[in-house]
């Protein structure tokens, strides 16, 4: 289920199992406390000579009827919308979550209605085959039902990144340029946090703060923390991963520039002319940036 959610949000780190273990036990644990204290009260209330009055007014009992009529909507909005914000591991702003919940609700809710009406309709007509079709159609609702799960997840995640809309399921592609760039402010942000130590930076404050949706900094996030540049701690939030003094820029270029690689090509053969070149950028690069570290980055604006 997890691994279903993290595609839909472009998400390639699942939760550590320890993580996963005891998130989802206290889910079950809370959960199931609190549906059954929910009932609990609804059925104690029920019988109560108040709530029967209220009922039976001609004034409050059409606003009872009509919030009758509307619990079973809301009671799935509220799950699928808890479902939007805790499951996939990412932050998931909680307007999102419900403009998902809403929407996938609403379509379950109704398909249930209208699936319900469908099967007693095709048991009453086919008597001689109902259990079959009973199987049949208990299988066709669950593929519905998660389906329309799924749907509701990815509206969330497109309220939540509009620039998707442009691009569907093709992965994220940035130029070289951008790519440097975003390394090298992932580094700064990530550096100029660890540095205030009353303020911690994660994948989605970065995103709000470079303005980059999370799933286009993912990629490059990967990077850095596979070079040992950054390393996530237990709560996910982002830090270096070793002393910024010890950390160049060119090493952060690196990551992009040079690292990651795949292939055929096996010590291709270039013409002089474009080796020549290529090599004069690359001492052009160093010479600009030399042996400047984060650290040092870090200190310019407050000289300047």
């Amino acid at each position: 289920v997890e691994e279903a959610f993290n595609y839909v949000w472009y998400v390639t780190k699942p939760r550590s199992f320890a993580k996963r273990f005891v998130e989802y036990v206290a889910v079950l644990v809370i959960g199931t406390l609190a549906i059954s204290i929910a009932l609990g009260t609804i059925a104690s209330i029920s019988d109560d000579g108040l709530f029967i009055w209220m009922q039976q007014n001609r004034f409050i009992g059409p606003i009872f009827v009509a919030t009758s009529r509307m619990t079973p909507y809301l009671v799935v909005i509220g799950l699928f919308t808890f479902l939007y914000m805790f499951m996939p591991n990412t932050t998931v702003r909680l307007r999102s979550a419900l403009i998902g919940g809403v929407a996938g609700g609403v379509i379950w809710a109704t398909a249930g209605v209208l699936f319900t009406a469908f099967v007693v309709t095709g048991v009453r007509t086919q008597t001689v085959y109902a259990s079959f079709a009973i199987a049949i159609m208990t299988l066709l609702w669950l593929y519905l039902s998660w389906l329309i799960l799924l749907i509701g997840s990815q509206i969330a995640f497109y309220f939540q990144n509009p620039a998707y809309l442009r691009i569907g399921r093709r992965d994220p592609r940035l130029s070289n340029g951008m790519r440097e760039r975003l390394a090298l402010n992932i580094m700064l942000s990530v550096g100029a946090a660890f540095r205030d130590s009353g303020r911690s930076i994660d994948l989605a404050a970065l995103s709000k703060e470079l303005r980059i949706p999370s799933p286009t900094i993912e990629p490059i996030l990967g990077g850095l923390e596979r070079s040992g540049l950054l390393t996530a701690t237990e709560d996910e939030y982002l830090v270096p991963g070793r002393d910024m003094a010890r950390i160049s820029l060119r090493d952060i270029l690196d990551v992009v520039r040079s690292r990651g690689e795949t292939g055929s090509h096996r010590e291709p053969k270039w013409a002089t002319a474009i080796d020549s070149l290529a090599a004069e950028i690359d001492n052009a690069v160093a010479g600009t940036i030399g042996d400047k570290t984060l650290s040092q980055l870090l200190d310019e604006p407050r000289a300047a």
